[in-house]
């Protein structure tokens, strides 16, 4: 994968669809690299969104103190040497000490899904995933410095995340305009995979947020 670019396309289109179908107001609901895309859309294309709610938004990857700057020109002299197209593991590390989810039973339904249907079972990360996710990183970074987004965004994260870089959600939370932050306990990455005492809980945090800025959209429309 050379670029992010053909996604966002993807969901440009896809959403310029659905606006053309259904009346306004419209929002976004997305997790970790969907939700990086969102955020990409809503800067560089601004379509007409009344608010989007984002849980683990991949702003920057967690990886033992590096930042996606520097992963991003690893990748690169690794695609560079012909190992694009390799794994960065031998295997994938998937839910090892709960880094994805805590929830045992919802952990055991993702791996009943990927073994009945090994088609939806993406694996470990190639190399040329990580320059191309870094690139993107940066180009969203240069964006929001050039241009600014006035789109009401919740971004939601587990304090400990082990996927998504914590702290610079925290830096992009303080640089836009209207958002707000909700950091939670433990690390897991997929907050909506979690027990019903945490997962239900982060889709009320959600509802709240889009049924308050859904109305004041109305009003305005």
């Amino acid at each position: 994968m050379p670029s992010f670019d053909p996604l966002l396309d993807d969901l440009d289109h896809l959403f310029a669809a659905w606006q053309r179908r259904r009346a306004r107001p419209h929002v976004i609901v997305a997790h970790s690299m969907g939700a990086h895309l969102a955020l990409r859309l809503m800067t560089e294309r601004r379509p007409a969104i009344a608010a989007a709610a984002l849980a683990s938004p991949m702003v920057g990857i967690r990886a033992a103190g590096l930042s996606s700057a520097m992963l991003g020109r690893i990748a690169g002299a690794a695609v560079r040497g012909g190992l694009g197209e390799r794994a960065i593991w031998r295997s994938d590390p998937g839910n090892v000490g709960g880094r994805l989810t805590a929830c045992p039973d919802r952990q055991q339904d993702k791996l009943w899904w990927k073994r009945e249907h090994p088609e939806i079972a993406s694996g470990a990360p190639s190399w040329a995933w990580l320059r191309a996710a870094a690139r993107s990183i940066g180009q969203l970074d240069r964006s929001l410095a050039a241009r600014p987004i006035e789109t009401p965004v919740l971004m939601v994260v587990s304090s400990g995340d082990a996927i998504v870089d914590v702290s610079a959600v925290e830096r992009l939370a303080g640089r836009l305009r209207n958002a707000r932050l909700l950091l939670l306990p433990g690390r897991g990455h997929e907050l909506l995979r979690e027990a019903d005492p945490v997962r239900l809980a982060v889709m009320a945090e959600i509802d709240a947020f889009l049924e308050t800025h859904v109305k004041d959209a109305a009003r305005a429309v």
